[in-house]
């Protein structure tokens, strides 16, 4: 299902732009 790659793709997104603004 391309809606869960999606999901998983923003997840790690998110994960990433947080971590860059620590």
């Amino acid at each position: 299902m391309p809606s869960l790659v999606h999901t998983e793709i923003e997840t790690a997104v998110k994960g990433f732009l947080i971590d860059q603004e620590k």
